[in-house]
Parts: C-alpha cells; sequence; structure tokens
C-alpha cells in the first residue's frame, strides 16, 4: 500500500539545478543569467541562525529555506525503485522538453 508515502522520481543520475535551470531557459528561449547569487550572505545568515538557535533555542524566520542555497542536495529514487518498479525512461533534456510542452499546449507559456 502506497496510501500516504512520500516518493522521490527522477532520472537515475543526479543533475545540477544550475544546469536545469540552463535547460528550461534554453527551452523556452530566455537567457541564462549571468549573475550568481553571492554565497556569502547566506553563510552569514546561517551562522547566525545557528548561534540564535543554540543560545535561546528560537529559530529565525526562513532559517530552512536557506538551506537550498547553502547545501547540494540530489534525490535519492531508490524507494520508488523497490515498491513502485519505477524506472527512468528519459533524459532530464527529454523531460525538459516534454514539460515546456505540456505549459505551451495549456497556455502557461
Amino acid at each position: 500500500n502506497i496510501e500516504g508515502k512520500i516518493y522521490n522520481l527522477g532520472g537515475e543520475k543526479a543533475i545540477k539545478s544550475k544546469y536545469l535551470v540552463k535547460l528550461i531557459c534554453d527551452s523556452i528561449g530566455v537567457n541564462y543569467p549571468a549573475k550568481q547569487l553571492p554565497v556569502f550572505p547566506y553563510l552569514c545568515y546561517d551562522y547566525l541562525a545557528r548561534f540564535v538557535y543554540h543560545s535561546v533555542k528560537i529559530h529565525l524566520p526562513r532559517y530552512h529555506s536557506y538551506d537550498l542555497f547553502l547545501k547540494n542536495k540530489s534525490l535519492d529514487i531508490s524507494k520508488a525503485m523497490i515498491e513502485l518498479n519505477y524506472c527512468p525512461k528519459i533524459s532530464p533534456e527529454e523531460a525538459v522538453k516534454e514539460l515546456i510542452c505540456w505549459y505551451q499546449t495549456k497556455g502557461y507559456l
């Protein structure tokens, strides 16, 4: 029974979010942003948030949302492969192409 369970679905090989954003930009004809967000302010906020939490046990606002900018994460699809017999069949490039096509068909792009 899979009711209430959470599964990560994706390709067999992890790709960087920067590459995914570039794929999407190329697919919709938008220039990839040349400037990247600086990491230092996020590192400072991360340090401050940890200090405040360890000192007074209070979480600063949006503390956990900054992990997205500070850590490399890849999703593990092994649970879906075992329990759902999931097997990725298309490349990330093809997946983005199909997704953009679906958005265009629905009138979202």
